[in-house]
């Protein structure tokens, strides 16, 4: 169970403890990091800006590449439309992301 959400971009400490159906409970774990990404903040400077086109493009022809650069799984970052997969079927809503972004 989650007890908070995060609405900001960064890293943040995390602690889970499991139940079971009897009410027993673990101990808390130790806590783990974790990255809150915007989806299309390509670049992770929190703005969905023209500057995210190229890290884009990057993510969607060199993966690898975009992964060692930007430090960032590119298919949660790029994966726009929600498929699970970054492709060619992102390049529309990645546009149409970056429109209203850029309109407001």
């Amino acid at each position: 169970m989650i007890y908070t959400t995060c609405t900001q971009r960064g890293f943040y400490p995390i602690k889970v403890k499991a139940k079971d159906s009897y009410d027993q409970q673990s101990s808390w774990s130790e806590s783990l990091q974790i990255h809150v990404i915007m989806l299309g903040d390509m670049n992770d400077d929190g703005a969905i800006n023209g500057i995210d086109i190229e890290p884009f493009v990057m993510a969607l022809t060199n993966p690898q590449d975009y992964q060692q650069q930007f430090e960032m799984n590119p298919h949660l970052v790029g994966d726009i439309n929600g498929d699970g997969i970054l492709n060619a079927m992102d390049i529309d809503p990645f546009v149409d992301l970056l429109y209203h972004h850029l309109k407001i």
